[in-house]
């Protein structure tokens, strides 16, 4: 089986309730997010971006718990955002 979930930051406004510390991203928008560019209400590209790598961990999590998986296979597109999806869900 497989599932795909469509993940949209200016749909879902989500993303930026979360503190920035609970996400461990590839932080290529480190310098916009900090600087408060980056968030829902700006439609900026650079924030569409950050909204969809934060709102791609929350779905994978809510998808893990809604289906009560105790495991799967899941494709990052880099070694390091792999990494980080495993720090996160380690986290939780």
């Amino acid at each position: 089986h497989h599932l795909v979930v469509d993940v949209d930051p200016v749909k879902d406004k989500s993303w930026g309730s979360a503190p920035l510390t609970s996400f461990l991203t590839d932080q290529v928008h480190l310098q916009e997010v900090t600087r408060g560019k980056v968030h829902p209400s700006n439609p900026h590209p650079l924030s569409r971006s950050e909204g969809i790598k934060r709102l791609k961990y929350a779905a994978l999590v809510k998808l893990v718990e809604t289906l009560k998986m105790d495991h799967c296979l899941v494709f990052c597109r880099t070694n390091f955002d792999c990494d980080n999806l495993e720090k996160h869900l380690n986290s939780l």
